[in-house]
């Protein structure tokens, strides 16, 4: 159930990540003109159970998603390591604090391009969580994003309203910014709603309106549906919120919606769907 999911990353939130992995090498980025950005955020499931076969599903939506920047929730050591031995990733800049690769709070960040090392925001919560503060250079700009993976439990609204105040005032002084990831909420959520910066624009809600956009989605996804609280709806709770005048969004979609085989309907890459976001330059 999804109170033992909860418990668990508290518990990995405490103690297990962040974890040392390895010293950071120089990898060179990709050399990729900044008119255009594609960001894929996914909450990719702490569970190893039925890892081995939800992975490779997973890292090849993932390579085939081509992402410029990757924003990961509820990654542990050893899906750390799974990940960094993929060919794709050694393309890819990693988040890291104090020179060390690291997943603070289960969040984890790839970028192709240029990446400053983390900034950890401590985030009002009652399961440790905290955001994930990198500046990507993109030239003759730069785009600050917080990773999050805010609280879980549906009495934790006011948590929630907390720890998104927390993270806008994180990113105050950068020009352009963005809050990428696991916010825990969904459209029906009123109050977290009305606590979005009005000067973040949601890129989902921006570019299809009401249409759903469910990433955790109990009807469809046997993993989802396992870890739910009793009575929980489908919702939209993986997000990319993105305040700048040099950045429009002009695509959104959902990946990983699909089961791993027609024959095996009930096993997903993970218990959410991932959000892969395109943004494009309109300002100078």
């Amino acid at each position: 159930m999804r109170a033992l999911l909860i418990l668990a990353i508290g518990l990995l939130a405490a103690g297990e990540v962040p974890l040392p992995v390895a010293i950071d090498r120089e990898i060179v980025p990709l050399v990729r003109p900044t008119t255009a950005l594609r960001v894929l955020t996914w909450n990719v499931l702490f569970d190893r159970t039925s890892a081995d076969r939800r992975l490779p599903a997973m890292f090849a939506l993932i390579a085939k998603a081509d992402a410029d920047v990757i924003v990961m929730q509820e990654v542990t050591d050893w899906f750390l390591e799974r990940l960094l031995a993929q060919p794709w990733a050694q393309a890819y800049r990693r988040t890291t604090v104090g020179g060390v690769v690291q997943a603070p709070g289960g969040i984890f960040v790839l970028s192709r391009l240029s990446l400053a090392p983390a900034r950890v925001v401590v985030l009002p919560s009652r399961l440790d969580r905290v955001g994930v503060l990198h500046e990507i250079d993109l030239g003759r700009h730069h785009l600050a994003i917080v990773g999050v993976h805010l609280d879980s439990m549906p009495n934790d609204r006011g948590i929630r309203v907390r720890q998104l105040a927390t993270c806008a005032q994180a990113l105050a002084g950068h020009q352009h910014a963005a809050i990428i990831g696991d916010c825990n909420f969904g459209d029906a959520d009123r109050d977290e709603t009305a606590a979005i910066d009005p000067a973040y624009a949601d890129v989902w809600s921006v570019l299809h309106g009401a249409a759903p956009g469910f990433t955790w989605d109990i009807e469809r996804n046997a993993l989802a549906r396992a870890n739910s609280f009793p009575g929980e709806p489908s919702r939209r709770l993986d997000r990319v919120l993105l305040r700048s005048s040099r950045w429009r969004a002009d695509a959104a979609e959902i990946i990983g919606d699909q089961p791993l085989r027609a024959d095996d309907p009930l096993l997903f890459p993970s218990d959410h769907f991932g959000l892969l976001v395109r943004l494009r330059a309109v300002g100078p």
